[in-house]
């Protein structure tokens, strides 16, 4: 990812980095979402960094690398005043 001058982000593709991308909804306590969001900030660069997490992929979960698609924002959807859907986009490599 390349960010741009006008502030966009530009995405080249590596050559055999077939790449999927995965819609999932985690549910978190608020302690675990400012875990979340510490991590989401700092230790992966904002979003922009490459992760390993294990995935469904549609029969099993698997262990893939991943990163978060930012051209579709994380949303957050309280579910009572603890309890937090966190709703995300990923880019996973090699399903």
């Amino acid at each position: 990812m390349t960010e741009m001058e006008g502030g966009n982000v530009r995405t080249r593709r590596r050559p055999g980095d077939n790449v999927s991308l995965v819609t999932q909804r985690i549910r978190m306590t608020l302690a675990e979402l400012t875990t979340f969001k510490t991590w989401f900030a700092t230790t992966i660069g904002g979003g922009t960094g490459r992760f390993r997490m294990d995935v469904w992929t549609g029969a099993a979960f698997e262990n893939k690398v991943c990163q978060f698609n930012l051209s579709n924002p994380i949303q957050y959807i309280y579910v009572t005043t603890n309890i937090v859907d966190v709703q995300m986009q990923l880019r996973v490599y090699g399903v």
